[in-house]
């Protein structure tokens, strides 16, 4: 975490950070071989990036699946990431 952001280069990572309301900032993709995820950081981040780490994360697989597609999908988009919701399910 640096200048109030942190970048991953895991999808998964970025897809259950956004899930739980993380600000994605931006998808760097100026490596052709690895994209990042910008995220701004917050006082939560860095319990969630260790309950990701340990493996005792826990999500609504459907909502973090939707996160999970968005991920991909800003990655073949082009533009940075504009500010949006989480992806959480509300159903």
């Amino acid at each position: 975490m640096d200048n109030g952001r942190f970048q991953t280069s895991d999808m998964a990572l970025a897809a259950f950070l956004y899930y739980h309301g993380a600000n994605l900032v931006m998808v760097d993709r100026r490596n052709p071989r690895d994209c990042a995820f910008i995220f701004e950081t917050s006082p939560e981040q860095r319990n969630l990036i260790s309950q990701w780490r340990d493996g005792s994360a826990q999500v609504n697989v459907l909502g973090f699946m939707n996160s999970y597609r968005l991920m991909k999908a800003r990655v073949f988009r082009n533009g940075d990431m504009e500010k949006r919701g989480n992806g959480k399910s509300t159903a």
